[in-house]
């Protein structure tokens, strides 16, 4: 049935996207604690954090700006070999500067999800496959499928009981892992070798003259887009999944098997919200959604340090993530409907690299906040700051309508016009 609805070239970045996403999934409840098994500070494993999502940021900022012209399917075949490569030097190093290189170029998700440069390849690729009409369903399903591939993910965690019980003991326990990650980055590149020219840019595209660092007509909104999205990155690399499973562990002395359940239903839930996202969109807009699925994020960001039990704070964490991951598709869908074809890829990759760049210094932050003490203050910060992102959005973008939205606006305005003037 999503052979005919979906088009082939989209279906090879599923099974790509859901494959990358499974090992995400157990690697945000693992890696804080097997950098600290490794003997790494607190401050040292916010850095390597940090150092991953730099990474991110300086791959994305490459891809965006030489994909089109050395070819957007040989570009994620090279960052699919990265990440075997970054996967791999986890499991035979405990250096601190080796892990953050490691980090840097493996595409080593600290978020639980993509969220750099190969979110940037799916937000380019996918409009290029599919129709308007189509765009906001297929970024849902996408990311409703890699969404419960984090769930199924996350459950891969609590393997680390059972194979301290045959006896992998301390870092060893965790290192199967990372081998498993590094051959995952195998089978991505085996995928991406599928892909059909359909996923290039188009030919006869015509860039708008004047146009630099492939921005045009556009570069204007773009640059809203980048300065909010910096905004709401701070605030997210407060609170990126791998911070908050770290966090679980030393306040509530959480252990990989409880984090793994406790991440495995937030994935779940947060996937069956994404199955409401583009109904919602087409009702309300896509705007309108945007800014109902991202304040919860602040508000129960800043509630959950003052959560007396464990119970509590776990219950905040799922409450928060579950209406707020279907903000992710719809933003997406949202940022490639309002910037004309020619300049998605350039959209995509610099709001992503905005993201990024922003992301990366928060997490180290959070771990300098760790380790004087002050467990909820990185929390509190990043849920004030989304609230300030949210009215920002509201005063900047509620009047920026996707195109199959303007459509049926006129639409609308054309019927009412003829029912006045009979």
């Amino acid at each position: 049935m999503l052979s005919r609805w979906m088009h082939p070239d989209a279906g090879l970045l599923l099974v790509a996207r859901v494959l990358r996403n499974f090992s995400y999934g157990y690697l945000v409840v693992v890696v804080g604690i097997y950098l600290d098994q490794l003997g790494l500070t607190p401050i040292e494993v916010g850095a390597v954090l940090t150092a991953s999502a730099a990474g991110s940021a300086a791959l994305t900022i490459g891809w965006s700006l030489l994909a089109d012209r050395i070819g957007r399917r040989r570009s994620i075949r090279v960052l699919s070999l990265l990440m075997v490569a970054g996967g791999l030097t986890f499991v035979i190093t405990s250096d601190p500067w080796l892990l953050a290189l490691a980090a840097f170029a493996g595409s080593l998700s600290v978020a639980g999800t993509d969220t750099g440069t190969f979110v940037t390849v799916d937000q380019s690729m996918l409009p290029q496959v599919s129709a308007d009409h189509r765009r906001t369903s297929t970024f849902a399903l996408q990311n409703m499928f890699a969404t419960l591939a984090v769930a199924v993910g996350s459950l891969a965690a609590g393997a680390v009981p059972l194979l301290a019980r045959i006896g992998l003991q301390g870092p060893d326990a965790y290192r199967p892992l990372f081998v498993l990650f590094a051959i995952v980055g195998l089978a991505s590149f085996s995928l991406f070798l599928r892909l059909s020219p359909a996923v290039e840019l188009v030919p006869t595209t015509v860039r708008p003259s004047g146009s630099r660092l492939g921005l045009g007509g556009s570069s204007g909104l773009i640059g809203l887009l980048v300065a909010l999205n910096v905004i709401d990155s701070l605030a997210g690399g407060l609170m990126v999944q791998s911070i908050v499973a770290y966090w679980f562990y030393l306040v509530w002395r959480l252990d990989a098997s409880t984090l793994a359940l406790l991440f495995f239903w937030m994935n779940v839930l947060s996937a069956l919200s994404m199955l409401a996202a583009g109904a919602i969109a087409r009702r309300i807009g896509l705007f309108n959604t945007m800014l109902l699925t991202h304040i919860p994020q602040g508000v129960f960001g800043v509630l959950m340090p003052f959560a007396p039990t464990a119970w509590l704070a776990m219950a905040f964490w799922l409450v928060r993530n579950t209406i707020g991951f279907a903000y992710f598709p719809v933003r997406l869908s949202y940022v490639m409907g309002i910037v004309p074809p020619a300049e998605r890829s350039a959209a995509a990759g610099y709001t992503t690299v905005a993201r990024n760049v922003a992301g990366m210094v928060t997490p180290a932050l959070a771990g300098l906040a760790f380790s004087l003490g002050l467990l909820g203050l990185p929390f509190i910060i990043s849920g004030l700051m989304k609230l300030s992102f949210d009215a920002l959005s509201y005063a900047t973008l509620r009047n920026k309508r996707p195109p199959e939205e303007r459509i049926a606006i006129e639409e609308i305005a054309a019927i009412e016009g003829a029912s006045g003037s009979e």
